[in-house]
């Protein structure tokens, strides 16, 4: 009678627990040898990579540093661009983007763990795909400068006005690419303060980048002020959500 007691107490004790042991549905593995919560606090971190190569890229073009005498030279501006930078700015480009889609791939499955039934959770993902694409386009039209300008692959066979469309192109192209970046931290700072499913410091730094932009873009009509401020954005952001997962 006493083992049948015992047998009873035993299965109600199991079930009992189950709800609290179980992870999404899935009775976690076993934790001698890994931490499922530790290991999935570190998919924050592609934000990141992608907001550094992303503004590394913007950057290594050397465009930043022309005049506006370099400007007014029209299509011989073409004279005093270099391949080398370029080079570079579209690889840093496409670094970026694809770790986007590593990020919007992660926060997808986030949205399905912590935030079914939140419209907001699910724009995160889709904000970051968008961005993802639009980055293999701005960023990837600085390989025509790797391939056309002196020293390229293909150099002497392209127009300087031709090369010069490409240029006013790349003027904005990449900045405007993070508009969906911008929506996407607009969408964290959502889920922050009105959901409650990060802290107020995540929210708040999420809402200044959101709003910063678009506040300028109404101002001024610069469409291109994401590209400045969204990666410093993105980064400060998700080191944020990873220490918050980290808590967790």
């Amino acid at each position: 009678m006493r083992t049948s007691c015992s047998g009873i107490v035993l299965g109600m004790t199991l079930i009992d627990e189950r709800p609290i042991t179980a992870t999404n549905g899935v009775a976690p593995q076993s934790t001698s040898h890994t931490n499922p919560t530790r290991r999935k606090q570190h998919w924050a971190l592609w934000g990141v990579a992608a907001g550094v190569a992303g503004f590394a890229g913007l950057s290594a073009d050397g465009s930043m540093s022309l005049t506006e005498a370099d400007y007014l030279r029209g299509s011989d501006v073409v004279d005093v661009l270099d391949r080398g930078p370029y080079h570079v700015g579209i690889v840093l480009g496409l670094v970026a983007a694809v770790s986007l889609l590593v990020l919007a791939a992660a926060w997808r499955r986030w949205a399905d763990a912590h935030g079914r039934g939140s419209l907001a959770a699910g724009v995160v993902a889709q904000a970051l795909t968008a961005s993802a694409g639009a980055m293999f386009l701005g960023y990837g039209f600085k390989g025509s400068f790797a391939v056309y300008l002196d020293g390229g692959i293909d150099a002497g066979t392209m127009t300087d006005e031709g090369l010069y469309s490409v240029f006013m192109f790349l003027d904005f192209a990449p900045f405007i690419s993070w508009w969906g970046v911008a929506v996407a931290l607009g969408a964290v700072a959502w889920l922050g303060f009105r959901e409650r499913r990060f802290g107020k410091g995540v929210a708040t730094v999420a809402a200044i980048f959101a709003v910063f932009p678009a506040l300028i873009v109404l101002a001024t009509g610069l469409p291109g002020i994401p590209g400045v401020v969204c990666p410093l954005g993105l980064v400060i952001t998700s080191v944020l959500v990873h220490r918050a997962r980290s808590a967790a």
